[in-house]
């Protein structure tokens, strides 16, 4: 651990006519799950294998500037988010069959809001998404994704930039706590409940917030 050696670089290679920057990458068993954002594309990976590795696949993402991925426990599932607004900027994938990614829905929040990074734990996707704020989907039914909970952490702010708001978050704690960082307004700590009732717009709300 004190200096651990380098087995691989791998910025495209395999791939032609790519910038080749990999801006997020997400590793589950002998899989790797690179967002080249730069080129728009999320890749698949097998690095079952370093320091060799191979391209199972890739795949153009909605709005041509993957930021992240990130995958169910069984790697059937997928999420990508690019970080730019628009309808198609955050997408459930099914790729049972690593090798021919299929779409299957899109969780935007409209064309004026943009996704960081989202997460999946369980049936439950956890997106920091700046001026939104945290956002929570129950993705069970993949082709029909269901808004369970979120809180707008800007306190209602109009953005006076693109980079405002929620930009972190964390659903992986023992304690069932989600911790979301907002560059703005600091660390808050939710707990979303099966049980809790909608708010007054009808929409999901958060149970718990510290």
């Amino acid at each position: 651990p004190v200096n651990p050696p380098l087995l691989k670089t791998w910025n495209g290679q395999g791939l032609s006519g790519v910038n080749g920057y990999v801006h997020d990458v997400y590793v589950r068993d002998g899989r790797a799950h690179p967002a080249m954002i730069y080129d728009g594309l999320y890749v698949i990976l097998n690095v079952s294998n370093l320091p060799n590795t191979s391209i199972i696949s890739s795949v153009e993402t909605g709005e041509d500037f993957t930021h992240s991925t990130w995958t169910t426990a069984d790697g059937s599932i997928a999420v990508t988010a690019d970080e730019k607004s628009g309808s198609r900027n955050l997408q459930l994938w099914d790729i049972s069959n690593a090798t021919t990614p299929l779409l299957l829905s899109s969780l935007a929040q409209g064309n004026n809001n943009t996704p960081h990074n989202p997460y999946i734990l369980g049936d439950v996707c956890h997106v920091s998404y700046y001026d939104v704020g945290y956002v929570a989907y129950d993705i069970s039914d993949p082709v029909q994704p269901v808004e369970r909970g979120r809180f707008d952490t800007t306190k209602g702010a109009d953005p006076p930039a693109l980079f405002f708001g929620a930009w972190g978050c964390y659903p992986f704690a023992p304690s069932g706590v989600v911790y979301v960082s907002d560059i703005n307004n600091g660390l808050y700590l939710f707990r979303l409940n099966q049980d809790c009732p909608q708010d007054p717009s009808g929409r999901p709300a958060v149970c718990d917030t510290w």
